[in-house]
């Protein structure tokens, strides 16, 4: 068994009382609440308790907590009742208990590289960054978009200005950085993220859309697919959380 507590809704017009699950539901040792007071507990508990998204969503009639003399009920049946409903809450798979996060909310976040496998149409396959690649990918909750990707042994310009790199300096870094933002939107269904890119490194991708697919999503790791990225190549990459 388990703690937590359930919001029982009353017929309308009485309020609602507050049951701690596992414990008898007795009639005259519930705690009943007016109209008010109910909609205060809702948003209460909501926030503050581990099954909070059952307040609220989950609610059930019970006219014997207000009206005991015509609706009565001994002590062993209120007991199996409250011990059956908590036991199948126990049973009850995690995301039934808690509302599933949607797509958008789980990639939501700063996001760290692990790895950057590139697959041209030949089947060739290449780390144009390294085997430890470095940078972050950004899915900001406001749709603002940034990712940077950097291979760690790009070669230092001899003179410490960017601007006044050699050609064979600036081509290393252009082949080894890759940098952009713009904007991102997610389709539930096919689990594909959309960026409009606004600007970058590679110029001719302003103004242009490009997709990943979400192979893979948990808490800690996100793993995606970019079919056809500015390389012309299949892009297979590993992230983790940022903490």
């Amino acid at each position: 068994m388990f703690g937590g507590w359930w919001l029982l809704k009353l017929p309308p017009g009485q309020g609602c009382a507050i049951w701690q699950v596992g414990t008898p539901l007795v009639p005259h040792e519930a705690k009943i609440l007016g109209e008010s007071a109910c909609r205060l507990r809702v948003n209460t508990y909501s926030e503050r308790t581990r099954y909070g998204e059952i307040l609220g969503r989950m609610r059930l009639n019970f006219l014997s907590l207000t009206q005991p003399k015509k609706h009565t009920m001994n002590r062993r049946n209120i007991f199996t009742l409250s011990a059956i409903t908590a036991l199948g809450l126990a049973l009850l798979p995690g995301a039934a208990v808690a509302q599933q996060k949607t797509l958008k909310e789980q990639l939501t976040g700063t996001w760290i590289v692990v790895s950057i496998d590139q697959t041209a149409s030949d089947g060739k396959k290449e780390q144009l960054y390294g085997p430890n690649p470095k940078g972050i990918a950004v899915y900001d909750a406001s749709g603002q978009y940034v990712q940077i990707f950097v291979h760690p042994n790009v070669p230092k310009f001899k003179v410490n200005n960017r601007l006044q790199g050699t050609p064979e300096e600036n081509t290393a870094a252009v082949r080894g950085t890759t940098a952009s933002f713009g904007i991102w939107t997610v389709d539930e269904a096919s689990k594909t993220i959309s960026v409009r890119n606004v600007g970058g490194m590679f110029p001719n991708s302003a103004g242009t859309d490009s997709k990943r697919i979400v192979a893979s999503v948990t808490a800690d790791e996100l793993k995606l697919s970019n079919p056809v990225t500015a390389s012309g190549m299949r892009s297979d990459q590993v992230f983790r959380r940022a903490k």
